[in-house]
């Protein structure tokens, strides 16, 4: 049994823990196997209505967090947070937290994307007035300057955070440090085929019908049989009720994959899939493709926000240059689809891409590094 490192290493969240996986139980017990004595507190950052759900919410999951013997609090003051705990580092994940805390130094944070990469993707922040806009970037610029440590999970994001937050800084250090499959278990993987005779399964895996390329899928699909490729397209996630009842067309609503029932559907579906389909307006770094990864199953997606340095065009998938030509993208899709022993060797190179670089030993890894960096001047 490896010694775990003597380090009090506090996590600020915005979201409470709970018995379920969510992002930040996944975080905290990942830390947990490498330091003695990991807290977690959420953080409010929110008003009104949101807010008051938000406590009562967290009320609720107090009996979860005791479970997970970590320790819990919900306070407003961050700084506050701080004092009490007097952690050796501080992980933050995200910079809004980072951005309200006052003094100390020894600070990793760790955001999806910073303020200007939100404005250039979602329509709903680009009518932000300019007093609420100009307030967005100096947080950010803020949570540059207190961190120690400043990383986003995607190339991406660092190089625009340094371009737009970084020119008047002395000294700042920005890293990339990816996200992971949050799933209860990593699948088992075997090298697997696609059959001349095998059926063509897509997926489709969407919180947000609309954003997420829905009806693009389903022109897709509308497409591939007018063209004579008969398949099968799977959809776990958000999906209008009048689809699910077409023949060709499986859909599966939300699954939870914390329920044990919900996760052996869920790694059944994944197992007999052939391609992910992403399609999405607006995305940093989607979960679709951590997760195909995790079961050797290429993505094809658009070019959105990180999706041209995750996907490895023609080796782990390919990227579309223009989904609003269907008729383009099915001339450019159609052979692919068909090119099935090239399927195998990116099915194999998916999960080698996703056990290198999207796992949870190698975020890890990463995670450990910059804690290191950030604490070796304590």
């Amino acid at each position: 049994m490896s010694t775990k490192i003597k380090l009090k290493i506090l996590v600020l969240g915005q979201a409470p823990l709970s018995k379920t996986l969510n992002r930040e139980r996944f975080f905290l017990e990942l830390l947990s196997h490498s330091y003695d004595n990991v807290v977690y507190h959420s953080v409010e950052i929110h008003k009104g209505i949101i807010l008051r759900s938000y406590r009562k919410i967290c009320r609720m999951l107090e009996k979860d967090v005791d479970l997970l013997r970590i320790p819990y609090n919900e306070r407003n003051n961050v700084n506050q947070i701080i004092a009490e705990e007097a952690p050796d580092c501080i992980l933050s994940l995200s910079s809004l937290i980072t951005g309200r805390i006052s003094n100390f130094r020894q600070v990793v944070t760790w955001a999806d994307a910073v303020f200007s990469n939100i404005i250039g993707l979602y329509d709903n922040y680009k009518k932000l007035d300019p007093l609420s806009l100009a307030f967005g970037h100096q947080l950010e610029r803020r949570a540059i300057q207190r961190s120690q440590i400043f990383a986003t999970t995607s190339t991406w994001s660092s190089q625009i955070a340094q371009s737009t937050y970084c020119k008047k800084m002395n000294k700042v250090n920005i890293a990339t440090i990816p996200r992971c499959a949050i799933l209860p278990t990593l699948p088992e993987y075997t090298q697997r085929h696609f059959e001349d005779k095998e059926t063509l399964n897509l997926l489709l895996i969407t919180s947000d019908w609309e954003r997420k390329g829905g009806d693009y899928v389903l022109n897709l699909s509308k497409l591939l049989i007018s063209n004579g490729i008969e398949h099968r397209l799977h959809i776990i996630g958000d999906c209008p009720t009048h689809i699910e009842k077409k023949p060709h067309i499986t859909g599966y609503g939300y699954l939870n994959k914390s329920d044990p029932n919900d996760w052996k559907l869920w790694m059944s579906i994944m197992n007999m899939i052939h391609y992910s389909l992403l399609f999405s307006f607006a995305d940093f770094t989607p979960n679709t493709i951590y997760e195909s990864y995790a079961f050797g199953v290429p993505v094809m997606a658009n070019r959105i926000g990180a999706t041209p340095e995750m996907v490895v065009d023609s080796r782990s998938g390919y990227l579309i240059q223009n989904i609003d030509n269907m008729n383009q993208l099915i001339t450019q899709l159609e052979p692919l689809l068909l090119e099935r022993k090239q399927w195998a060797e990116q099915s194999s190179y998916c999960r080698k891409l996703y056990e290198t670089r999207y796992s949870d030993s190698a975020l890890l890894e990463n995670l450990q590094n910059a804690i290191i960096e950030c604490t070796k001047t304590v």
